[in-house]
């Protein structure tokens, strides 16, 4: 089995799937995440500090590895792969770090565009491309992910729409998952979480893709119920109705997320559907469905399959008389959402990863 490194700048960010579907593959040795510091010339840098606690408390310990790349840069967003001064600056801390640790033929598993080479001097190295987003076609992000789709061996995309942007041939579907066992283990109900009526909840960033329009006329309309909403508000004003009904509870960790959901009598999915869905909307129906509660939206999900467990509506009086409904709903079962799991995502790679013999490329 050979070696896997996970290439990212912050992978504090990195996408869920990358460390969910890592940390559940059967199939490679050790694990180690190279984490690139982008930073000013000037700056100071402590190599010893702990980084990435998240993938390392998912990851066994024994085999997982992390190191530090500090890279003396002052844009992150900008094409610094594509000089060779930038380059030389990472191989020059990475080589030395692998033969330490005797790293040979690696896979090299990265979201990064801007890495779309580096594996090139890296004996024996392949390259696995997961992506999960759709750039902005800048005219540095198309040279990048020219390059990208040049030298990776192995591509994964998140949608079906981001996949068609790469070969076919060396191209697959790699859908968002869920943590069952996260989700599904029974937790206690946060301490903040309003206990005097049923609660309609929602979690996400408060950003331009949510109807703060419909959700206040909801809530206007449904004064027996209380509408808690989750998440780090991107906006430069507080955007949720000021009724005694709507609690806006800060950011959570994703740890913390079943405290709530568990809890709460309907999932909500309030979008703007003159906007592009987020694309963390998959991820968090999942979730919704993992935890049973009655799922009403504004906007049609992309993945028809679970249209039937989904209460569509089309204006804050359908969701007021939707959540009134939702009251008298029993739970569904988390078996609808069983084949998206981080562990059957994880073996789909993992068979992909053999069918095309990478270990021996």
């Amino acid at each position: 089995m050979r070696d896997l490194i996970i290439v990212g700048n912050n992978l504090a960010n990195l996408p869920t799937a990358s460390v969910e579907v890592v940390k559940c593959l059967k199939n490679v040795a050790r694990v180690i995440w190279v984490n690139i510091n982008y930073c000013s010339p000037t700056a100071s840098f402590n190599g010893d500090r702990p980084l990435l606690s998240l993938p390392r408390k998912r990851m066994d310990e024994a085999q997982s590895l992390t190191l530090s790349v500090k890279l003396a840069h002052d844009t992150p967003g900008g094409s610094v792969m594509g000089t060779t001064g930038a380059k030389q600056q990472i191989l020059a801390q990475l080589r030395p770090f692998l033969r330490k640790h005797h790293v040979s033929r690696p896979l090299i598993w990265t979201s990064d565009l801007n890495i779309a080479d580096i594996h090139l001097n890296i004996d024996g190295a392949s390259l696995v491309f997961y992506s999960d987003r759709e750039f902005n076609n800048s005219a540095t992000e198309m040279m990048q992910e020219l390059a990208m789709i040049q030298h990776a061996d192995i591509i994964f995309g998140a949608t079906e729409k981001i996949c068609a942007r790469y070969p076919s041939s060396k191209t697959f579907l790699l859908r968002h998952g869920v943590d069952l066992k996260l989700f599904c283990s029974p937790t206690s109900a946060a301490n903040d979480l309003p206990r005097n009526k049923p609660v309609a909840g929602y979690y996400g960033n408060l950003d331009h893709s949510i109807d703060y329009q419909m959700l206040l006329l909801c809530a206007l309309s449904t004064p027996d119920w209380n509408f808690v909403i989750l998440g780090k508000n991107t906006l430069p004003y507080y955007p949720l109705p000021k009724l005694n009904n709507v609690f806006y509870l800060g950011d959570k960790e994703h740890r913390q997320l079943p405290s709530y959901s568990q809890h709460w009598q309907a999932s909500l999915l309030p979008l703007n559907t003159s906007r592009p869905c987020a694309d963390d909307i998959e991820a968090k129906l999942l979730e919704y469905l993992a935890v049973g509660s009655p799922v009403i939206s504004s906007a049609q999900i992309t993945d028809s399959r679970f249209n039937k467990y989904i209460n569509h509506v089309d204006s804050a009086c359908e969701m007021s008389n939707a959540l009134k409904l939702a009251a008298y709903e029993p739970k569904g079962s988390a078996d609808i959402v069983f084949s998206d799991c981080w562990q059957v995502r994880s073996r789909y790679v993992d068979n992909i990863l053999n069918r095309y013999s990478l270990s021996n490329l």
